[in-house]
């Protein structure tokens, strides 16, 4: 594979490319939807393909192929370069890349177990125990649960010198849940709970006990809530739960620091971010309890790697720093032209069919101060607490937005008083962050795990997960009218089929299994191995 990517790169140099990545990816993945104790889908799907970007006259290109070799990769190059000069007649300003030295290392999830080598009856009796006790809850009339296993080899190569390969292993478990008219999907909590949720992880992280526990829990929160009444609430404290935080932090902060978005790369679909540079290091963001950091490194995160999409160390970026903006999530393109020293390693790929996009991988707020959930209800005379799971939209320019919980609670001199039904919550996260008043602290740490889908044309899906625990604002309302975004989406058989054509294309492809893979050097463990770095020049790619 090596040779194969190397004559890519040969090929678009010799074509004009002052700058060439090769990206090759081996996926395996694994579906099954289980309700009513029976399995419902089994879809199992194996392929292997190659996307080559390259830089030419100051403009990109890009080509990809399924099932590469060495004439297929030569032919992508060849019009990956044509795409690239064709696209600089009309560039408006040429790209240029920020340094990055050459890597050369080897980065893989950290597993116990590979839940692709379990067998398909212990996954069955597994997933129907869970499915079996929730669907025995009351006024649950139907639990639909679904488990996706994927691994993803990976292979990248430079025209710098860089030679990077990542195995990353992620386990997507998700429940839908139906009470009356009301139905929902559950992206429960990942990581330190239960393995539900998406996460960088194996089958050693799914502990049916507290899957159930928490799945049950919510079952009951849905049926409460679907039998309660709406109540709109003027000028009252607001909670979110962990859950309802993690959605809020998704749809306020995300979008809004990632720096392709804020120099207007997607103004023509969203908008233009409204953190523009210049508020950079002095805008008050939020209210000085409030540390938000992107973390590509935490182990079992959804989104951790080793290295991006463009070959750059995975790391730790300060987003806000006491309440004030700090940082962006960048690529080596955005970086030049803000004038920093270094890509923050931002860039991916769903696949090897699609061009990497900025997309921040774990969104963090640091834990607060706050001992709990029910300690923030106590401190609160006159409140509403928002409970997960939710619905965000954004406006154009990632600033208002409307949040739409499954359910909530009415807060009277520090007691939950009643519950209310699907209650909604409208803001700008320009402001609104600066009421923050409290933030949960260590022991309420969560991480949740989702697909992001809603960026790059076409869309791309890209493993994210939010930590957090809940949070505390200052005086707002909560609305009951029509949601704008509707909170219940009726599922069906196809959702992972649909996820297919995204992530990955159902067709067979000829490649080695699993436990024969030539990358016989990747270490057990999960931590990043440095083989040859090169220091390489210090001077930019113009």
């Amino acid at each position: 594979m090596l040779e194969i990517a190397q004559a890519g790169i040969a090929e678009a140099v010799r074509r004009g490319a002052i700058y060439v990545d090769v990206r090759l990816e081996d996926i395996d993945s694994e579906n099954i939807i289980i309700r009513e104790g029976k399995m419902l889908a089994n879809h199992r799907a194996r392929e292997q393909g190659l996307g080559i970007r390259v830089l030419a006259n100051g403009a990109w290109g890009f080509s990809a192929i399924s099932e590469p070799n060495l004439h297929d990769v030569t032919v992508a190059a060849r019009r990956a370069v044509e795409l690239a000069k064709t696209a600089a007649i009309v560039q408006l300003q040429p790209v240029s890349l920020v340094h990055e030295s050459p890597h050369c290392g080897i980065f893989r999830t950290r597993i116990d177990r590979n839940p692709l080598s379990v067998s398909l009856e212990e996954k069955l009796a597994f997933l129907s125990g869970i499915e079996g006790k929730v669907s025995a809850v009351e006024k649950i009339e139907q639990a639909r649960l679904m488990f996706q296993a994927t691994q993803r080899r990976k292979l990248f190569v430079n025209s710098e010198g860089s030679e990077i390969s990542q195995d990353l292993m992620h386990v997507n478990l998700q429940l839908g849940l139906w009470a009356s008219s009301s139905s929902m999907m559950l992206p429960l909590p990942t990581l330190h709970d239960t393995g539900f949720g998406l996460s960088a992880s194996g089958w050693d992280k799914l502990d049916q006990k507290a899957i159930i526990d928490h799945a049950i829990h919510k079952a009951s929160m849905l049926v409460e809530s679907d039998s309660s009444e709406q109540v709109a609430v003027e000028n009252t404290e607001i909670i979110f739960d962990a859950e309802a935080t993690a959605a809020l932090i998704s749809g306020t902060c995300g979008p809004a620091v990632e720096l392709d978005g804020v120099l207007g790369a997607e103004r023509s679909r969203d908008g233009q971010a409204f953190l523009t540079p210049e508020k950079l290091g002095s805008y008050a963001y939020a209210s000085n309890l409030v540390n938000l950091y992107s973390d590509s490194t935490l182990e079992g995160a959804a989104g951790s790697i080793g290295f991006d999409d463009e070959g750059v160390e995975a790391q730790r970026v300060n987003l806000v720093e006491n309440g004030r903006f700090a940082g962006y999530v960048c690529s080596r393109e955005t970086a030049r032209r803000m004038g920093l020293n270094r890509s923050t390693g931002g860039m991916r790929a769903a696949s090897w069919r699609h061009l990497p996009i900025i997309r921040t991988a774990n969104l963090n707020l640091e834990p607060g101060n706050a001992d709990s959930l029910e300690s923030m209800i106590a401190d609160t005379k006159d409140g509403v607490l928002l409970e997960g799971p939710c619905v965000m939209s954004n406006d154009r320019g990632r600033d208002n937005f409307e949040l739409v919980a499954v359910g909530g609670w009415k807060i009277e001199n520090g007691r939950k008083v009643r519950r209310i039904k699907k209650p909604i919550f409208r803001g700008d996260s320009s402001n609104f962050w600066q009421r923050c008043n409290a933030i949960g602290g260590q022991q309420t740490w969560r991480t949740f795990g989702q697909y992001a889908n809603d960026k790059g044309r076409p869309q791309q899906s890209l493993q994210q997960a939010i930590g957090t625990g809940p949070t505390r604002f200052g005086p707002a309302s909560v609305i009951t009218m029509t949601p704008q975004l509707e909170l219940i989406e009726v599922m069906d058989d196809s959702i992972f089929a649909e996820k297919d054509e995204v992530q990955m294309s159902s067709s067979e492809a000829v490649v080695p299994p699993a436990e024969q893979h030539q990358d016989t050097d990747i270490p057990a463990s999960g931590e990043r191995v440095t083989l040859k770095p090169d220091q390489g020049s210090e001077e930019g790619t113009e």
